[in-house]
């Protein structure tokens, strides 16, 4: 039963009509942010959930560890995407940079939903894809040299 409350806890709608690997990854951050928000009760159960299974409920711990397994190979496809088509930094890695965000996303959203509730929603989801968007954006090189996006 936990298992399903977690995977329905992770459900929304993700826009996909960006262009390039860093579109779709940044869409994809304001997306969860917002929809966090939008999904408040279930949403506050999932990040309550998360936190007791670092600790005082270890038994949640296996099920949250096969959710993020999938979240972060989620966003790792996303950013590997960007590899290829030159929308994000050659020297990301994939891997690291994936756990990093869903720290920022899951820190953003405790904080949302506990001390920061008189911030607007769309506006916090927003800020946080931009600075995802400019920490991983390719920097443009001369055309067709090294770091050019062309």
């Amino acid at each position: 039963m936990l298992e399903e409350l977690l995977a329905y806890t992770q459900q929304f709608d993700v826009p996909t009509e960006a262009s390039d690997g860093l579109g779709r990854l940044t869409g994809f951050v304001e997306a969860y942010l917002t929809g966090m928000h939008q999904r408040s009760p279930r949403s506050e159960a999932f990040l309550k959930l998360w936190t007791e299974s670092t600790g005082s409920e270890p038994s949640l711990a296996p099920l949250f560890a096969e959710r993020d397994a999938w979240f972060r190979q989620h966003l790792e496809r996303h950013i590997r995407e960007g590899l290829t088509d030159k929308s994000i930094r050659r020297e990301t890695d994939p891997t690291i940079a994936a756990v990093a965000i869903i720290g920022l996303l899951r820190g953003t959203a405790m904080m949302a939903f506990s001390t920061a509730r008189d911030i607007a929603v769309d506006e916090l989801a927003s800020e946080v894809a931009r600075g995802i968007g400019r920490s991983l954006a390719a920097q443009p090189g001369p055309a067709g040299g090294p770091g050019s996006s062309s």
